[in-house]
Parts: structure tokens; sequence; C-alpha cells
């Protein structure tokens, strides 16, 4: 065996001795937010559309938006189906 081969083996071992008190995945630090609201990208994912899309419907005035400080905005559920009822267009004839 090569010195290289044997300072690997003996890393190896050394690090299968260390306990893993890591949790799996890590701990959600994003704080918490009321039921009935969503941030921006998870607005655009209820509506189906880009993040992009969501801020320029916001910024005409077509979402309406609660604006927490300069840097969080809300989106209220009912308000994001309401929006996409008063963009509904009628029924196609068949």
């Amino acid at each position: 065996m090569t010195t290289k081969r044997k300072i690997a083996a003996a890393v190896a071992a050394a690090l299968a001795t260390i306990p893993d008190d890591k949790p799996d995945a890590p701990p959600n630090r994003e704080p918490q937010i009321r039921p009935g609201f969503l941030r921006p990208n998870d607005a655009a994912k209820f509506l189906g559309i880009s993040r992009r899309h969501v801020s320029n419907l916001t910024r005409r005035g077509l979402l309406p938006v609660s604006r927490i400080g300069s840097r969080l905005s809300l989106y209220a559920v009912a308000d994001l189906e309401s929006a996409v009822a008063r963009f509904r267009v009628g029924k196609v004839q068949s």
C-alpha cells in the first residue's frame, strides 16, 4: 500500500468515528407566514406564472399586495383567487 493510500485510509477511519449530530435536512430558518398569505415566489407558483410576471401585475395594480417594510411582500390567497376570477374569459362555444 502506498503512503497516499495509507493516509487516505487513516483519514477515512478517523472520519468514520466522528458522530453525525447534524440533521439530515437544514432547519427552516424562514419566519412563519400567517396561513392564507404567500410570498411572491409562492404566489407565482400558485398562479402558474413567473415571479417577474407577478411583480409586473403588482406594479400595474392588478394584484393586491401587502408590503411589510421595504423588503417583504405578502399576497393573500383570497386576493389571488379573486384576481384570477377577474381575468377569466367566458366559455368557448362548441
